[in-house]
C-alpha cells in the first residue's frame, strides 16, 4: 500500500538502526535525566546538535541562538503568537500551509496571501502589502513551498528580505523541506538576520516521532 495522504521519510531499516541507538544509549548509564524537567528553551546539547543541523542548510548560528520546540507546528505556534495578535495582519503565499490557518483561527490574526510564481512571493505584492497593510509578520516557505512546490532563487530572496527590512516586517521561514534541495540557496532569513526567526526540523528528514 502506498499512502499518499502524509509525506514522511522512507526507513527501510529503521527497527535496526534504532535498536542500535537505544542500546548505545542504555550502556551509557545517566539516563535518569530523562525523566527531569528539560530547560525551556531546550537542553544545551540538544541545542548544540540544533545549530549543526541547520548549518547543514546554509545557516550558521550559536546554540544559544537555538529553542527547541516539540515540532515545527510548536515553534510556529510560539512565534506567530508571540509575534501577532486579535486583528494583526500576517502575510504569506496566497496558498499556504493548512497548520497556519489554524493558528490564525486560535489567534485571530488575519492571512493576507500574496500573489506568487514558481519561484514564490512576488516582491511587487510583498511591497505593496508592507506599505499599505502594517503586517505583523511575513510567514512563508522559500524551499518546496507546500503545497505549491515554488522554489525561490537566491536573487528574489535578497529581493524579499530588503523589503521586509525597509518596513521592518519580520520573517518567519518555515524551511522544513530544505533539506532536500541538494546546493540551493541560503535560507532567507540570512539575508536580513535581525529580522528572522528560522523554522527547521526533524519530522520530514529522519522520522516525525523526534
Amino acid at each position: 500500500v502506498i499512502d499518499l495522504s502524509m509525506n514522511f521519510p522512507a526507513r527501510p531499516d529503521a527497527d535496526a538502526v534504532l535498536s542500535r541507538g537505544l542500546q548505545e544509549m542504555a550502556a551509557d548509564g545517566g539516563l535518569g535525566y530523562l525523566l527531569d524537567y528539560h530547560p525551556h528553551r531546550g537542553r544545551a546539547d540538544h541545542r548544540a546538535a540544533g545549530a549543526a543541523w541547520v548549518k547543514r542548510h546554509g545557516l550558521n548560528v550559536s546554540p544559544e541562538q537555538i529553542v527547541i520546540t516539540n515540532g515545527g507546528q510548536h515553534g510556529m505556534a510560539v512565534l506567530l503568537g508571540t509575534l501577532a495578535g486579535p486583528g494583526d495582519v500576517v502575510l504569506t503565499e496566497s496558498v499556504t500551509y493548512p497548520g497556519v490557518k489554524a493558528l490564525a483561527d486560535l489567534f485571530r490574526f488575519e492571512l493576507v496571501g500574496l500573489a506568487m510564481d514558481s519561484e514564490g512571493i512576488l516582491p511587487d505584492a510583498f511591497e505593496r502589502a508592507s506599505r499599505s497593510g502594517r503586517p505583523r509578520a511575513l510567514f512563508c516557505m522559500p524551499s518546496l513551498q507546500n503545497p505549491s512546490g515554488a522554489h525561490m532563487p537566491e536573487e528574489r530572496r535578497r529581493e524579499i528580505a530588503a523589503i521586509a527590512r525597509r518596513h521592518g516586517v519580520p520573517i518567519v521561514e518555515d524551511d522544513i523541506y530544505g533539506f532536500l534541495v541538494k546546493n540551493g540557496p541560503a535560507p532567507l532569513v540570512t539575508h536580513a538576520p535581525e529580522l528572522g526567526f528560522y523554522l527547521a526540523s526533524l519530522s520530514k528528514a529522519i522520522a516525525p516521532g523526534l
